[in-house]
């Protein structure tokens, strides 16, 4: 790196800054514990192929648009914010639940859900990708597919989806560039990690979008630093939100109010504990 040095009087300050590797982000962590970091922090990126996985299928099979998949098995119990699953479920806008959101044909679709947690219709979920994607586009053509598969042995098996050059929602006729993305998301049986693995970021780097956890109720939630401005994401980037190793979350941890006196003020809260043994915590009131 090369120094300036500085003058008094009219002169000019000049600055050059020689090339060096981006940024590390780590986030976290949230109530429950979940922390996040990228590649730039230690994280290995490891693109998986799952061209030869199963399709999504949306439920139910007219929908076009903002649509929720059937119930996906696993293949293995997966821990998410202290509750263990065996399923998940689909949103065509990038983000996967794991309980169904709805019985209708149309999931929610937030925008601007950034960052978390953020208590609204979509919680219990990873974001891997949240943006207005639609894979009916009259550009998607045959190289376009969201697809999942399980694969490694027990303990140590993972489940991963794949949105592959999907585009983002245009109105008809419209002349706005189609902006495909290809990401995916893998879960992890043995340590309950989440991966997010950007291939391509399109045209806006994350500009229109929101990557993250949030556990139930949206009470506990971590989104990736930075959602919805450009240079959020970009091509060949990884992310992995881990969960605590041990510890007694309580959920949530704080809470302020009033009351007239002589009346009651109530907090209902969840503890977690996440030791082997049994555990004590202190109320402080």
């Amino acid at each position: 790196m090369k120094t300036a040095r500085g003058f008094t009087g009219a002169a000019l300050l000049v600055v050059f800054l020689a090339a060096g590797p981006a940024w590390s982000i780590t986030a976290g962590p949230d109530d429950f514990g979940y922390t996040a970091a990228d590649d730039a922090s230690g994280v290995t990126y490891g693109w998986i192929d799952m061209s030869g996985g199963t399709d999504v299928v949306w439920s139910p099979g007219t929908c076009t648009d903002d649509c929720q998949s059937t119930a996906i098995p696993l293949g293995f119990t997966f821990n998410f914010y202290g509750t263990d699953y065996t399923d998940v479920y689909v949103l065509a806008n990038g983000v996967i639940v794991f309980t169904s959101l709805l019985a209708a044909e149309y999931a929610p679709f937030f925008g601007a859900q950034c960052p978390l947690p953020k208590a609204d219709e979509v919680d219990n979920m990873v974001a891997f990708y949240q943006r207005d994607f639609n894979s009916e586009d009259a550009t998607c053509a045959a190289g376009c597919w969201e697809r999942y598969m399980t694969g490694g042995t027990a303990p140590n098996r993972w489940w991963g989806l794949t949105f592959n050059a999907v585009p983002i929602f245009r109105d008809a006729g419209s002349t706005e560039d189609p902006d495909p993305i290809t990401v995916q998301v893998i879960l992890y049986e043995s340590t309950n990690e989440v991966r997010i693995q950007v291939a391509d970021s399109g045209l806006k780097n994350g500009e229109d979008t929101m990557l993250g956890v949030e556990g139930q109720n949206g009470v506990a939630g971590l989104s990736f630093p930075g959602c919805l401005t450009a240079g959020y994401t970009r091509d060949n980037q990884a992310i992995v939100f881990t969960p605590p190793a041990g510890g007694t979350p309580v959920i949530p941890p704080a809470r302020v109010g009033w009351d007239q006196p002589d009346n009651t003020v109530t907090h209902d809260f969840v503890v977690y504990n996440l030791d082997a043994t049994d555990v004590t915590f202190a109320i402080t009131v």
